[in-house]
């Protein structure tokens, strides 16, 4: 699953940053709708290649989830909210690193 759908996911999530950005984090921006095609080709292919695909994903999304779903049930979710966290910390580690 993570091998399909964590870099689908991944590249989305970094549309919808792109998008927040151009908008200004607005109420407005909320709104408006997100200019996917544009976002898409805008993306920094290098980083989401070597960095998020390449690293991110077989480094640590899939033992990161193999851990989560050996958890007992009443864990799972505490225990996804704090991927999410590591999730926004991983994305501000790829934008930093796009951004030298």
């Amino acid at each position: 699953m993570n091998l399909i759908f964590a870099p689908v996911f991944m590249t989305f999530h970094k549309i919808t940053d792109l998008h927040i950005l151009q908008n200004g984090g607005t109420l407005k921006g909320f709104f408006t709708p997100i200019q996917l095609k544009k976002h898409f080709i805008e993306l920094d292919w290098a980083t989401q290649w070597n960095f998020v695909f390449k690293k991110t994903i077989p480094l640590f999304w899939i033992p990161a989830h193999t851990l989560n779903f050996m958890l007992p049930e009443e864990y799972r979710i505490l225990f996804a909210a704090l991927l999410g966290v590591v999730l926004g910390v991983l994305l501000s580690v790829a934008s930093l690193t796009a951004k030298k």
